[in-house]
């Protein structure tokens, strides 16, 4: 089968491409039968080659080639590259027998249409290009052999469509005025709204994305990654992770709760992680464990839990609840609730059921130090 894929929209594309290699079965499998080449450095022989390879253990075989739609794009205008000078007519004739030539050949690559047909059913051959036009002569030339996909920008109601759609394959809720808030801050880079859908599920929690999230994390904090702020408290980085907490309340106005069920929400996927990773489950059982379909957030949620054992992540858990309940309780005001929280994470300090338990007063602290860290 010949697919050929263009369009400025690069993110549907690799995802288009990504859906075809998860067909071929077992990932590991599927790796080892997905080649992916550039057109200017490879040949027509070498794709034909490629194209035909039976399947080693897998399902199927999958084939891309990166760029070849644009090697022939200067046929389309101006007679390549000849003086602009030209009469009219001339420059028609040179066009004319340019596309030709290309037709004839191709350099070679126009052998892919007599190949299309005989590719084994199992193999994929994918053509990858960001920009073409139809009349692109290659593009012309396979058309009645390929199927054909043009990933054009999303805009307007297909844009907040997708928006809602990513959220909710992500397990999460997202509301009406804050899909429009989100399309508006960002149009259509697709690869900037999936960071931060990712970023608000993170920040929102349990509950639906709000259009005040939205103003809160792309305003002046769009730069701010959660993430970021996680790595720093968990990865016990105190100065820094302090410094981008306080930030972060000052510019976005997050709540110490949200910043503290933030902070919650990523340790129990780290928790999840730890040991969906020891057992050895699949990925779709590592995606339910987390609680999120993210590929970002479950790689840089594994690849996080890599650094902890499993004592240390309850040990942080607790903190967590402890310092939730002093300050939902009165025993803390915010400030002092969070900053001693940051500290018993990066561990600094006695942790504060420890101090419970040696009869020292929740609201009278010994970490007189930490602020001055």
């Amino acid at each position: 089968m010949l697919e050929i894929y263009y369009g400025e929209d690069d993110y549907s594309r690799k995802r288009a491409i990504d859906a075809l290699r998860d067909q071929l079965g077992d990932p590991e499998m599927a790796s080892l039968n997905t080649v992916t080449l550039s057109a200017a450095d490879t040949t027509p022989a070498e794709v034909v080659a490629q194209a035909g390879a039976v399947p080693f253990l897998a399902e199927g075989r999958l084939v891309v080639v990166e760029g070849l739609l644009a090697m022939f794009s200067r046929s389309q205008g101006g007679g390549g590259g000849r003086s602009a000078g030209r009469s009219s007519r001339s420059r028609q004739a040179a066009l004319q027998d340019n596309q030709k030539d290309s037709t004839d050949s191709f350099r070679g690559w126009g052998q892919l249409k007599d190949l299309a047909p005989g590719l084994p059913e199992s193999n994929v051959l994918v053509l990858s290009d960001e920009s073409a036009t139809d009349s692109n002569p290659l593009l012309r030339h396979l058309t009645p052999v390929a199927n054909v996909r043009v990933f054009t920008p999303l805009r307007g109601n297909d844009l907040t469509r997708w928006i809602g759609e990513s959220v909710q394959e992500r397990g999460g809720r997202i509301e009406n005025a804050a899909q429009r808030a989100l399309a508006d801050a960002h149009g259509s880079n697709l690869w900037a709204l999936s960071n931060e859908i990712d970023k608000l599920l993170l920040y929102a929690g349990d509950r639906p994305v709000t259009a005040e999230d939205v103003n809160a994390m792309t305003g002046a904090t769009r730069e701010e990654n959660i993430f970021a702020m996680v790595d720093d408290v968990i990865e016990r980085r105190y100065p820094r992770a302090r410094e981008r907490i306080e930030r972060l309340r000052e510019d976005s106005g997050a709540a110490v709760p949200q910043i503290m069920a933030m902070l919650g929400t990523q340790v129990r996927r780290l928790l999840a992680a730890k040991d969906a990773t020891e057992r050895r489950v699949s990925q779709s059982e590592l995606q339910d464990a987390i609680g999120s379909r993210s590929d970002f957030a479950i790689r840089k949620t594994v690849d996080q839990s890599r650094s902890f054992t499993m004592p240390r992540l309850r040990e942080m858990h607790r903190a967590i609840l402890d310092y939730d309940i002093a300050l939902k309780t009165g025993q803390l005001n915010e400030d002092t609730a969070l900053e001693f929280l940051i500290a018993d994470l990066c561990g600094i300090g006695t942790p504060l059921r420890h101090s419970r338990e040696s009869g020292n007063p929740v609201t009278q602290p010994t970490r007189g130090s930490v602020s001055g860290l």
